[in-house]
Parts: structure tokens; sequence; C-alpha cells
């Protein structure tokens, strides 16, 4: 013998090893259980003579492509073969490994055949469509999507409907590749492949309540479909961020769907471009960065305030008297010049991007109302952001899907497909269901003990109201003792970090540099009539005299303890601070003028000196920061239960108008950036005498004439994006189904014979990092 035979590992081993993989083990675990094993022989046959055995029990490196090969095989999976024809395997009912559940589950199936196809698969299961009717028609839909799922470039969209408990549950799923040569993955689709999908899923949600109405239905040869009345799938209010793909998308299936912007991708493309002039703030404080801090904060405050707007009346008035103060400013402070410019063009921006009617009317509070009167329920239904979305996303990449990734790699994407069906899903709907039986089993349990009440809708009651409280007092400010923050307000006057100036006959204001957030001024008011305010997101959204306002407090109350001041009326109990709600500043006597900036070396007036004149005793304490201050843009819309407004006749036809504004505004911004580096190139062609062919030559080539021909079509075009009138109304639309002696509903074909065509599979997929965003563009 001149070399080792080949031993195969024992079987018991691999029973231990797949029973380990299946509860989710890591390769490194199934091999520390191996060794452990091994040592004590725990393995059947070890007490064998091993001299004459013919098997062996320890795994090595070499083993793992073994095991999870059986793993697949155990679950179903023929890992030995190519993810594409596994698919097509499952769909296909002349396959021995035909799937019928699979192809009731998938709606929608298209095989990659060619390098200018897409591969498609579209999954909703009985429960997802049941959720659907239940959650979504008649309702809000969410809708976004994420990469990076599997090792192939696949996008995934999501649709997500919210439960009677306010919590959010997947509706459908829609898998499909980046076309051939994409770069960037998560921007490898359009508005037409997005169209076909959701357009897939709306007949195909028609169709299955249909056949549960009426389940043995069939439409004979020649019979015209539309005559038969079903009830058609139809949300009446979606949100998504401001990918105009998506709502387009959207508004051609659905053309009286209220479209609506989510609050976090608006405010965080304002946020981008605010950063971009205005900066984050600087730890140095001089007079540049406080007259930065102090425009920033105004605009942070009138970003807040144009969110809040039911009137587009109204939200141009901010803008403009935003734009007379700040040049007001500009006029009584040189050396706040260039923060007031950079404070002028983000206003210039807000209103060039963001302030026609139709784009108001998605991000506003108006939207939200508008979605509510029409679903008929309450706003604070309406969800205000993709953050159940962003939250599930979350969950399906960092919980179920991490438990199935092997030595960190991603899964093949029919891999990924099978366990999102057979595991994933049903398991996200089976602990639904079982939350949902131990909340009922809870209130059963003790409904005796507590006197016949049902303690969930009691405890659901008790945080309403305190909900309601909080918005109730949410901006109003009392003085109710509070140690933590008498010790944090010390602290910011020993610290010098505030300071004061006479803003009237009757109010004192100041700027409170951050205690937690070095770059943040905060600006307060009190008033003598009882009214105070700061701009920190602890008062905001609490409400109550907050550490900054009681650091201005001290300077005020050693004034009056010097007789320099009468007395100020400061209201101890929310009740007494409701009278000063309507109090506004102007009112209470604040004149248009700007505390002075805080200086290196010392701050005017200096609240601790005043303190120690007028014989304040109170001990300094450490610093006590409020949690909510990481939140500097924590306001929420108000909502309000009984609030309606009247939808226009041509909104809807109007929400193409806005994304056409959306678009044309991203094209001149990418032309802006892209004119001067093709100048470039052309000047460089121009100088050279050859060129060696390249792929990348020949794709610039390629995308160039596509551009250019793009280009000269929409030229000729009508400005105006879609033409309403040739858009089918759901009225007379009808859902695309099989006829003759085919069930209704049926989509995916069967077999195409013993000859099988040759599928491709979508493009594989590098490993990427998930990168912050920069853009500030709707």
């Amino acid at each position: 013998m001149e070399r080792f035979p080949s031993i195969k590992v024992h079987d018991h081993v691999w029973e231990v090893a797949l029973e380990q993989l299946e509860s989710g083990a890591s390769l490194s675990a199934i091999q520390e259980r191996n060794d452990i094993m091994c040592e004590s022989r725990q393995y059947r046959g070890m007490d064998q003579d091993m001299q004459s055995a013919n098997v062996r029990y320890l795994l090595l490196p070499s083993d793992s492509s073994t095991l999870y090969q059986k793993y697949g095989r155990k679950l179903g999976i023929n890992v030995a073969t190519l993810p594409q024809y596994n698919i097509d395997d499952w769909l296909n009912p002349d396959s021995r490994n035909y799937k019928p559940d699979f192809r009731q589950i998938i709606f929608d199936y298209a095989a990659k055949a060619n390098a200018g196809e897409r591969f498609r698969v579209c999954i909703a299961t009985n429960e997802m469509n049941d959720a659907a009717w239940e959650h979504v028609h008649h309702s809000q839909l969410l809708l976004d999507g994420t990469f990076g799922v599997c090792s192939s470039k696949l996008l995934l969209f999501i649709a997500l409907g919210i439960d009677k408990e306010k919590k959010g549950e997947p509706v459908a799923i829609f898998l499909f590749s980046a076309p051939t040569g994409s770069k960037a993955t998560h921007a490898g689709y359009d508005s037409s492949i997005l169209r076909t999908v959701l357009s897939m899923w709306k007949d195909h949600l028609t169709w299955y309540r249909f056949r549960m109405t009426r389940p043995v239905i069939t439409i004979r040869d020649g019979e015209e479909a539309s005559r038969i009345q079903m009830p058609y799938f139809t949300p009446y209010s979606v949100i998504t961020n401001t990918d105009t793909k998506e709502r387009k998308a959207l508004l051609l299936v659905w053309p009286e769907i209220i479209l609506l912007l989510c609050k976090f991708h608006v405010r965080q493309s304002w946020s981008n471009h605010r950063k971009k002039d205005l900066g984050s703030g600087s730890v140095k404080v001089t007079q540049a960065s406080y007259w930065k801090d102090i425009v920033r904060n105004r605009m942070n405050s009138l970003e807040n305030s144009l969110l809040q707007t039911t009137e587009h009346s109204t939200a141009m008035d901010l803008l403009a008297k935003e734009r007379t103060y700040l040049i007001f400013i500009q006029n009584s402070n040189p050396s706040a010049e260039k923060a007031v410019k950079a404070g002028l063009v983000h206003i210039a921006y807000l209103n060039e991007h963001y302030m026609s009617l139709e784009m108001w009317q998605s991000w506003s509070a108006w939207g939200r109302l508008a979605a509510s009167t029409k679903i008929g329920v309450a706003v604070e239904d309406v969800v205000p952001t993709t953050n159940h979305l962003e939250s599930f996303n979350g969950v399906l990449k960092r919980k179920h899907l991490v438990a199935w990734l092997r030595s960190g790699h991603r899964l093949r994407f029919d891999f990924f497909i099978f366990i999102l069906i057979t595991r994933i899903l049903p398991g996200i709907f089976r602990r639904r269901r079982n939350q949902r039986r131990f909340s009922q089993w809870l209130s059963q349990r003790f409904s005796s003990a507590a006197g016949g009440k049902d303690l969930s809708t009691f405890h659901q009651q008790m945080a309403d109201e305190r909900e309601a409280f909080q918005k109730t007092v949410a901006g109003l400010c009392w003085w109710e003792p509070n140690e933590s923050k008498d010790q944090a307000a010390q602290q910011i006057v020993a610290s010098r970090q505030i300071n004061m100036v006479k803003g009237g006959s009757d109010i004192y204001q100041s700027a409170c540099l951050s205690m937690k957030l070095d770059s943040i001024h905060y600006q307060n008011h009190i008033s003598r009539n009882g009214y105070a305010s700061c701009s920190c997101p602890d008062f905001q959204k609490n409400g109550g005299a907050c550490k900054h306002l009681r650091a201005l407090r001290i300077g005020v109350d050693a004034l009056i303890s010097m007789s320099l001041e009468s007395p100020f009326i400061f209201p101890l109990r929310p009740q007494d601070a409701i009278r000063f709600d309507g109090i506004t500043l102007a009112a209470a006597g604040l004149e248009m003028q700007q505390p002075p900036p805080l200086e290196e070396s010392d701050i005017i007036p200096d609240i601790a000196l005043i303190q120690h004149v007028g014989g304040d005793s109170t001990s300094l304490g450490g610093a006590a920061d409020e949690k909510m201050e990481e939140d500097v843009n924590g306001e929420d819309v108000p909502e309000d239960e009984v609030c309606t407004v009247e939808i226009p006749e041509n909104f809807y036809s109007s929400q193409f108008s806005a994304i056409s504004q959306q678009q044309q505004k991203r094209i001149q911004h990418e032309i802006s950036f892209l004119l001067p580096r093709l100048h470039g190139l052309q000047n460089l062609l121009a100088d050279a005498s050859t060129i060696e062919p390249d792929p990348d030559i020949k794709d610039l080539k390629d995308v160039l004439f596509d551009i250019t021909t793009r280009i000269s079509e929409l030229e000729l075009q009508d400005k105006t994006l879609v033409d309403i009138s040739s858009i089918p109304s759901p009225s007379t639309q009808t859902p695309k189904a099989s006829v003759g002696s085919k069930e209704v509903g049926e989509r995916i074909g069967k077999g195409k014979g013993s000859k099988r065509p040759r599928l491709e599979a979508p493009e594989l997929e590098g490993k990427q990092k998930r990168k912050s965003s920069h853009g500030y563009l709707p």
C-alpha cells in the first residue's frame, strides 16, 4: 500500500452533527462536541476493536462540505444541483422534485433563460394572504426593499401591514434579480419590474379572495372574465422612502392610492443638506460656531414646524418668516453673516425641492390626515415612518438568517427561498399566534381576581391616557421639585455653559450649551407671566422645567433676590401651566434679538456671579443629563382624533406630478456631477491615438447610447409623467387568470417536456457593508 485509503465517517457521527445543524449550531460547536464524544467514546460502535475498524469518528475539516450536502438533502435541497434548477424543479409538475405546496405559495415565478431576463419569485402564504386582506385592504401598506440576503444579486422587497396590536406583519415577499452587469444591486431595479410584481400580487390576492368565497369556479372558453364580480385588493395609503421608482410603480398599480413619504427619510435628507454648510457643530466655542449653532437650531425647529403643517399656505409662511428673521440677524450681527447665508441656502433648498403643493402633501401632517380620512381611522393609526419595515428587515437578517449561515457565508438563493417558505415565514406567524393566545389566556386567567376587568384592555387604556397626557403637557413648563435636574442646572451654571440676556421688559432668554452634546446650544425663555420654553428634546417631548430652564431661573431668582427684578410667576403643576399655553413669546414681550455668544473667556452676564452676589447658597451638584438629549429630532407630528381634511378632486393625478418633479431634480443633480467628468473624458479621448478594447469601455458606450436615446424620447413626450386616462381604473381592470379547463387563478405553467431549457442564475454578489446615507434630494 502506497497511500491511505479513503475511510468513511460512522453514521452516528453524521446523525449527531446533523441534529446539531438543525438546532442552529455552528461548525466550531459541532467540531467541539465531536472531539468530546470521541475522547469519551460516546459514539456507537466505538467499543469494537479499532485495529480492524473501517470507519472513523473524528470529523476532519474536509468533511464540512459533505456535512452541508447531507443536511441539504435532509431538508429536501439537492445542493449538488445549481440553485436555478432546484427552484424550477420545485415548481415543475413534471419533475420528481415537484413541491405542490411551494407552487401554491409562490404565486409568480419567472426563470432567467438569457442575460436580458430577470429571475423573479413572489411569495405569499395563506396566512399572509389573509393578513393582507385584513390589515392592508382599504388600509395602509408599507413597502421597502433590501439586498444582501443571499449570495446572488437579488433584491428583496417586502410588503408589510400593521395589525390590531400595531405590529408589522409581512404580507408579501418579492424577490428578483438585478440586471446582468449591474454594478450596484441596491439600484438594480426600476418602476417597470416593481409594477410587474405588484400587479401580480394584486391579481393573486383578488383571485385568492374570490376562490375563498367560491372555491369551485372555472371559466369556460370564450367567457369574459370581466363579467365576474369580485372585490379588488386595494390599499388606500402606502408609506415608502423617497424612492421615485417605488412611488411610481405603486401609483400605476393603484391610481387612487395616497402616497406618503416616511418622515424619518425626509428628515434624514433635510439633515444631510443642513450639515453640508452648517455642520454638526464644534466643541470649540467661537463667534462663528455660536451663530452656526443658533441657525442650526432654528432650521431644526423650522423643519419640525413644517412637518406639522396641515395647510400649504402656513408652511410657505413659515419659510418666509424664517427667511425674514435670518436677514434681520445678518443685518444686526456682522459675525453671523456666514451662518445666516447657510441658513438661507437651506431654506431655498426646502422651497425648491419640497414645497410644491404636490410634494408638500406627501410629507406633511396633511398627508396623514388625508390618509386617516380615507381609511376612516384616527390620525395616530396612520404610521408616519417605515420603522416597522426597517425593524422587520433587521430581524430577518440578524435573527432569522444568521442562524442558517455557515462560517459567515451567505446562503444560496434556492436555500434562502426554501427556508423562507418552510421555516422563517411560518415561524413568524406561529409566534404571533402564540403571543395572541398567551394574551387571551392571561386576561381570562386573572379576570376574576381583577373583578371581571380585562387587564389587557385596562393597561392599554392607561397607556393611552398617559400618552394623551404626555401630548397635552409637551412643550408646557411647570416647576415641580426635581433634585436631579436642580443639581444639573447648578452644574451648568458652575461650568459657565449658559449666558443670559433680557429679551424684553418681562422676559429673559439664554443660549445654553448642552452638557452631553458639546456642539449643541439650546434656546431658553422665561417670561414674568408664567410662560417658559426650551428648544431641548426633553422639554419638547416631556414638558416641565428642564435643567436648562432651571439654570436660567437661577439667574432670574438671583436678580429678584437683589431687588433688581420684580417677581416672576412659576407654575408648580401641569394644570397651572396649561393656562399659559396660549401665550406666545411675542405676547410675553420678547423683542427680536438673540443672546450674546458664549465667549471663550467669560459669559455675559455671569449667572454664577449673580448667584453669589444674590446670596444663593444652593450647593453645586454633579451633572444629571437626561437621556432624552440624545434625540435632537425627537418630535412627532401632532395628532387629533377628530381632524379630517377634504381631499381635492385632482389630488390623485397630482401625485404623478410630484414624482415627475422628484425625477427632474434628481436627473439635474446627477448631470451636474457627471458633466464635468464627461467633459474631462472627452478631452482625454480627443488626444488619444488608439484605445485597447475593454469591457468597461463597451459598457460605457452602451450606457451613453441608452442615455442619449432615452433623453431624445423624453424630450419628444409631453411633460406629464403619465397619461392618467391610459391607466385602467380598478373598476374595469380584470386580474389575469388562466382560462379554459384550468382553475381560475392558476399562473405557473407546467413543465416543457423532457428537454429541459437552459437556465441562468443571477450573478454572484460580493460582500458589502451597509453605507450611511448622505443624499439630500427627495
